[in-house]
């Protein structure tokens, strides 16, 4: 069964700071893959005792990538 996490289960405020000073710089189509490498990968062991899972940190990122799009919205609903 998948487990329904949220942005906070997987970045602390620090790393979301990061993220978001990430997104607007990263090149077009590497956000998720720079954030996977340069935060969530760091992070990942405490990221999978907080979700209680194992993680996929390039899944992730693509999910804090939707996140932040969705926050500024570039996405509907």
């Amino acid at each position: 069964m998948v487990k329904t996490i949220t942005v906070g289960e997987i970045l602390n405020p620090k790393e979301m700071k990061e993220a978001l000073k990430l997104y607007k710089i990263a090149e077009r189509h590497k956000f998720a893959e720079r954030c996977a490498a340069e935060i969530i990968r760091p992070a990942i062991k405490r990221i999978n005792k907080n979700t209680g899972q194992e993680n996929d940190p390039m899944y992730l990122a693509y999910c804090v990538e939707f996140s932040i799009r969705k926050s500024q919205g570039w996405l509907d609903a």
